[in-house]
């Protein structure tokens, strides 16, 4: 009891068709917060392999990512795409949504034995199943959202009984509203042609204005004239000091540039050389230093690889290369024969050491067993018959003999593994000094290649160095003194000074040439600059005069302009009352198309309302009713078929001829005993599994007729046989026959059904996990 036999039925429902209406709680254990589930099976001899996940987290378990393996291919699917995937595969007629549980399955295949046991008891939740079962739901669900519908369109109708009864009192309002526009429409036109005739008059007094005005501007030009001239003289006046200023300031600069061009005259040139000859004089002398320095160096580093190289030799200096390599020769060969020994010697060590390892279990083994053997009863713990002394003491005795053999050869082995051992020290020792010495040696062969290299290059360096040393020292006719070099840098010098000197006689006389033409153009500017400005002053005298016989024109523009202002006071005056008058018409026309819209949505409404009571109608007195009478005529064809199907089975499982059975028309198993109904509750505990297995087996019979891919291939049966007697489960062979399943799974606490199966399977639950274990095979 409670070894987890329903979980695994369960789990393959689950493996299937994913959690449905299960609980993720109900296949997790709460010990662990992630688990799977991995299902084999075949269909039309292909194979195939499902996985699906469950994760736990903040104490809610949902499924994750699985696969479907299908030979070689594998996909990984969400657990939506893996029930669509399966319903595809098994060619089940229903949709793939995951929180519903597979139809087919549940009714078909496998039913809960608790789910059962509701059905039987429960009318409702009976009637529901059987719906479900048989996909006919859809009547119920049409019944009730038609009443659903119908109460909708009744308060949707209570909404437009208001607004459809406003239609005679808008009317009135429309007319009314209509006259006040047409009056207020004649004060508009009154009112216009009064601001027309102020238009007029303000058009006259502003063609005074602007013929003033030109007169105005004609005075304002002149003004203008008269200012800019005013500016004119003082621009060319403040020119003319300008130029006079820079006039000093040039004749002053080239006074001093005459001096400087004397000064610079006088000095004379250091050497016949150019520049470029005396560059490449140093050049070539600094290039001869550079590569003595160069060569001294490379001798220096030479010498200290040398005496390097020699110190890393020691002794082995003097040999040759080939005297070398024969040495290291000699040596690997040694080695190698040295780590054959070692290798052997390790494999015979490794050999004792197993024995002595399986010598050592063997006796635990052996000790454990004659333990365990001593505290057994006088009976056999797997066949129960009572077991002979002599037969015990047998045993014993060749199991001490056994222990005593294993020991001996226990002892046997360690002095063995010891000898061993040390021989295996030594030879790893000798191996060690011998692979230091080749190491040194091939070291030394490429230091000693590179020491004889070191030599010959070394004396190369030696010869070129003193080549050089001889052409820099050889004195030159330019060169006198004892760093030649330095001589040729300091004229460099002198000679650049010489040239910067006549670079500045060339500019200074350049720049004094641009000087005195500068001068002379000022000079003329300032000659024009002055004939400017006495033209300008006659011509401003003559601008003022015009000036002063202008003044009245300001006087008149005055007395125009405030009959002006008081035209326009009317004219505003008159806009405000136009502005008032087609606010109130816009107001009144708003308010008339409000009328209007209303008077178009109580039409509407009107005919909204009507619409609403017909569909009321339509729904309540006519559609219901016909669905109603459908769904019962379509249960009543499914209950006849049901009921013929569940009298067969139960006449199969109750062998007794007073004992009757039939499905009445809420589809429940009515029990009768000589012309009496008994209460189920009443029955004996086999009879009412009986009842349930009948009714169990029923569904199935149905369903697959109107399911043509299932044909007669899997059904699974929880306790079906629960409380059934002796007698009973003899039948359960025919019943099973009758049946034509070609896969049945069964899961029993019946030890007698395990001979009408051909595959056995114990299921137990050590330390809270399930454990199967195959049995036999037919």
């Amino acid at each position: 009891m409670g070894s987890g036999k329903s979980s695994i039925l369960m789990a393959i429902e689950f493996a299937l068709f994913g959690l449905g209406d299960q609980k993720g709680n109900s296949l997790l254990t709460s010990k662990q917060n992630e688990g799977k589930v991995i299902l084999e099976f075949e269909i039309d001899e292909q194979k195939y392999e499902i996985c699906r996940k469950l994760k736990r987290v903040k104490g809610t378990v949902s499924q994750k990512t699985g696969y479907i393996k299908n030979g070689k291919s594998k996909e990984n699917l969400s657990s939506t795409e893996l029930k669509k995937r399966i319903i595809q595969i098994l060619r089940f007629n229903e949709p793939g949504d995951t929180r519903s549980t597979s139809r087919i399955y549940r009714y078909a295949i496998y039913t809960p034995q608790e789910q059962m046991k509701v059905i039987l008891s429960d009318v409702e939740r009976r009637l529901e199943t059987i719906r479900k079962a048989f996909d006919i739901e859809g009547y119920k669900i049409a019944i009730e959202n038609s009443s659903n519908i119908a109460t909708a369109i009744d308060k949707i109708s209570a909404r437009f009984e208001l607004p459809s009864k406003k239609l005679i009192q808008l009317d009135g309002n429309y007319f009314k509203i209509q006259k006040e526009i047409a009056q207020n429409q004649k004060q508009i036109s009154q009112s216009k042609n009064e601001l027309n005739e102020l238009g007029e008059k303000q058009t006259n007094l502003e063609n005074k204005i602007s013929a003033l005005k030109n007169e105005e501007k004609q005075l304002i030009k002149i003004n203008g004239t008269y200012d800019q001239t005013n500016k004119t003289i003082h621009v060319y006046e403040n020119e003319n000091n300008q130029k006079k200023n820079k006039l000093k300031i040039l004749e002053k600069k080239f006074s001093e540039n005459q001096k400087i061009i004397i000064q610079h005259k006088s000095i004379k040139k250091p050497t016949n050389l150019t520049s470029v000859k005396i560059n490449n004089k140093i050049k070539e002398l600094r290039k001869t230093e550079t590569i003595f320095a160069v060569m001294n160096m490379n001798i220096t580093k030479l010498s200290e690889k040398i005496n390097s190289c020699e110190k890393q030799l020691g002794k082995n200096m003097d040999l040759t290369n080939i005297e070398l390599k024969t040495e290291l020769k000699k040596l690997e060969n040694e080695l190698r024969i040295n780590k054959n020994q070692k290798k052997n010697k390790e494999q015979e060590t490794n050999q004792f050491k197993k024995n002595e390892i399986e010598s050592q279990f063997k006796i635990k083994e052996i000790k454990q067993s004659i333990e365990k053997f001593s505290k057994l009863s006088k009976t056999c713990p797997i066949c129960e018959q009572v077991v002979d002394k002599k037969y015990v003491q047998k045993i014993e005795e060749l199991r001490e003999y056994s222990l005593k053999e294993q020991e001996t050869k226990l002892h046997s082995l360690i002095p063995k593994i010891r000898i061993n051992e040390n021989e295996l020290n030594k030879i790893m020792k000798k191996n060690q000094i011998l692979e230091k010495s080749i190491s040194v040696l091939k070291d030394h062969i490429p230091i000693l290649k590179e020491y004889l290299q070191f030599i010959k290059k070394i004396e190369i360096y030696k010869t070129q160095n003193t080549k050089l040393k001889q052409k820099f020292s050889t004195p030159q006719k330019e060169n006198q003194n004892k760093d030649p070099i330095n001589y040729y840098l300091n004229l460099s010098t002198k000679l650049q000074e010489f040239i910067k000197t006549r670079n500045i006689v060339t500019r200074l006389t350049d720049e004094n040439l641009q000087n005195r033409i500068f001068i002379e153009n000022l000079e003329n500017e300032i000659r024009v600059l002055n004939k400017k400005i006495k033209e300008s002053k006659i011509n401003q005298k003559i601008i003022f005069k015009q000036i002063q016989s202008l003044q009245e024109i300001e006087t008149r523009i005055r007395l125009e302009t405030g009959s002006i202002k008081e035209n326009n006071i009317n004219i505003l005056e008159k806009n405000k009352i136009i502005a008032s008058l087609n606010t109130k018409k816009i107001d009144m026309g708003e308010k008339l198309n409000g009328i209007k819209n209303e008077l178009e949505e109580s039409k509407i409404a009107k005919e909204e309302f009507d619409k609403c009571n017909d569909y009321y109608k339509w729904i309540k007195d006519f559609f219901i009713p016909v669905v109603e009478n459908m769904e019962i005529e379509v249960m009543r064809f499914l209950q006849q078929d049901f009921d013929n199907i569940y009298q067969n089975w139960y006449s199969m499982l109750i062998d007794d001829p007073s004992k009757e059975s039939r499905i009445d028309e809420n589809f429940t198993p009515i029990v009768e005993q000589d012309g009496y109904e008994i209460d189920i509750e009443h029955l004996s505990g086999g009879e009412k599994t009986s009842v349930a297995l009948a009714y169990r087996l029923t569904l199935n019979s149905l369903i697959r007729k109107e399911t043509e891919s299932l044909k007669s291939n899997l059904l699974i049966l929880d306790e079906p046989t629960y409380g059934f007697s002796k007698s009973q489960l003899v039948k359960v062979r025919s019943i099973l026959n009758e049946l034509k399943s070609e896969q049945i799974i069964l899961v029993s606490h019946e030890k007698e059904l395990e001979d009408y199966a051909q595959n056995v399977y114990h299921v137990t639950k050590e330390n809270g996990l399930s454990k199967i274990s195959k049995i036999y095979n037919s």
